[in-house]
């Protein structure tokens, strides 16, 4: 029931926001909702990711991860 909605804006860092775009539990407009909540968020999509893409495809989440942090001074 925790809900941080209403705190999720006053971040103030660079943020990585990776969606599954087949994720059957994390519906992918949430995490539309929460990288456009996030004044400098990164939203970064993995196609055919479901929920655990960061295991099932490793690869592609590392790379999006590596990526995201060469860019961040």
């Amino acid at each position: 029931e925790h809900d941080a909605r209403d705190r999720i804006g006053q971040i103030r860092v660079p943020t990585l926001v990776l969606a599954g775009k087949e994720d059957p539990f994390v519906p992918f407009s949430l995490s539309q909702e929460l990288a456009a909540s996030i004044p400098s968020a990164t939203l970064r999509v993995l196609e055919g990711g479901g929920h655990g893409f960061s295991a099932s495809m490793a690869e592609k989440f590392n790379r999006a991860v590596l990526e995201f942090l060469d860019q961040v001074p």
